[in-house]
C-alpha cells in the first residue's frame, strides 16, 4: 500500500525504515499543540508524582504504587486519566493493601484544557510505559507534551526510543528502568530539589513551544495535502 500511495505521511521518526519502500515519506510528528497553561511554580515541599492519560498495568499503574511506596510519606500521586484494561479495581485494593489510598487522587478523564490546569498543579511527569510492548518503544505519547507545557520535567523509559529522543534532545527529565520501582523512586529523590525541576521544566516548556511544537509539523501536513490536491 505505501508503494502505490502519493505519501506516507510518518508520526513518528522511527516508523521511517519500514516504508523504505515507498515512493514519498512526509514526518508529521505527535508534537505538542498549543496551549494555554500556567506552568507550574516549583516549591519546597511534598511533591505530587502526576500521569496523565490512559491507565493500566502495561503503562506502569501498579508499578506506580510500588514507587509510591518507596517515596517519603508525604508524597502524592495525581491520576487524570481512566483505566483501559479493566484493572482499576485491582489497583484500587492494592493501593488500600499497602495503606497508600489516602496518598492517590483519581480525577478521571478531564477535557484537555482543564487536564492541563491539573498537571500545573503537581510536580513530576510520569510515563512509565513498561518494556515488552513492541508500541510502547515507540510511542510518542501527548502526556509527555503535556507534562513539558504544564512545567513539569518527567521521568520517562530509557528504552522507549521516541520518548527518551525527546527528553535527551529538550533535557528535560530522567530516563530510568521503567519496570524498576527502586530506580524511579531515586529518580523522583534526585528531583526533590525546587531549583532542579524548575531548570528541566524551563526546558522542556521552552522545547515544546519550539523545536518540539505542532505548529511546523501542521504547517507540513497542510503542505502536502495542497501539492496532493490543489485548490483551484
Amino acid at each position: 500500500m505505501a508503494r502505490r500511495a502519493d505519501a506516507v505521511v510518518l508520526a513518528k521518526d522511527g516508523l521511517a525504515a519500514d516504508y523504505a519502500g515507498a515512493p514519498r515519506c512526509v514526518p508529521v510528528r505527535n508534537y505538542a499543540a498549543g496551549a494555554a497553561v500556567a506552568p507550574r511554580r516549583h516549591e519546597e515541599g511534598p511533591l505530587t508524582l502526576l500521569h496523565l492519560g490512559a491507565l493500566g498495568r502495561e503503562r506502569g499503574a501498579f508499578t506506580m504504587l510500588q514507587v509510591l511506596a518507596l517515596c517519603p510519606p508525604g508524597t502524592r500521586l495525581k491520576l487524570v486519566g481512566r483505566f483501559t484494561d479493566g484493572s482499576e479495581a485491582a489497583f484500587r485494593a492494592e493501593a488500600e493493601k499497602l495503606g497508600l489510598s489516602n496518598r492517590i487522587e483519581i480525577r478521571g478523564w478531564l477535557p484537555h484544557a482543564l487536564a492541563l490546569d491539573e498537571a500545573a498543579t503537581a510536580d513530576i511527569g510520569l510515563v512509565l510505559f513498561q518494556p515488552g510492548v513492541e508500541n510502547h518503544r515507540l510511542a510518542l505519547p501527548h502526556k509527555l507534551f503535556d507534562c513539558m507545557l504544564a512545567g513539569l520535567p518527567v521521568i520517562a523509559p530509557a528504552f522507549a526510543t521516541e520518548v527518551a529522543g525527546i527528553v535527551n534532545g529538550a533535557g528535560n527529565g530522567l530516563l530510568v528502568d521503567s519496570a524498576d520501582p527502586a530506580a524511579i523512586a531515586a529518580a523522583v529523590a534526585e528531583l526533590a530539589s525546587p531549583a532542579r525541576r524548575t531548570l528541566l521544566a524551563n526546558r522542556g516548556r521552552e522545547a515544546a513551544q519550539g523545536r518540539f511544537g505542532w505548529a511546523a509539523e501542521a504547517a507540513r501536513l497542510v503542505e502536502l495535502y495542497r501539492q496532493l490536491a490543489p485548490i483551484r
